[in-house]
């Protein structure tokens, strides 16, 4: 089982997984497992009907025998989780991160955002 270091939420009607962290909470690491472990769950979850996620104009595609905790979104030999943390120079919060969700028939957008809080 894997516990969550920020606080996750999930906005319906915006399609947006957002996770807020406190300073003392935030890290690289993470923020990597926590978007890793969402992703996974867009798959394992058992309704699911989703086929292929689309970052960067790449699509990913669920590889059964991947061994990742998180996600085995892949590319080939490349996980979706290393492509965007290869890219997360470029993050910009006010967009997040955006890929495109499909099941073979529709495509939604789907926006994940992180956040570093201040401490109240």
């Amino acid at each position: 089982a894997y516990t969550n270091v920020g606080i996750t939420s999930y906005d319906k009607n915006a399609q947006t997984f957002m996770v807020e962290y406190t300073p003392a909470q935030f890290s690289a690491e993470a923020a990597m497992n926590d978007m890793a472990r969402y992703l996974g769950a867009l798959y394992r979850q058992s309704c699911s009907t989703i086929i292929s996620l689309t970052y960067l104009e790449k699509e990913y595609v669920w590889d059964n025998t991947g061994s990742l905790k998180g996600s085995n979104w892949m590319d080939g030999t490349t996980s979706l989780v290393s492509t965007i943390v290869a890219n997360i120079t470029s993050y910009n919060p006010a967009k997040g991160i955006e890929i495109t969700v499909s099941d073979g028939v529709n495509e939604e957008t789907l926006t994940l955002k992180f956040e570093v809080t201040s401490p109240i």
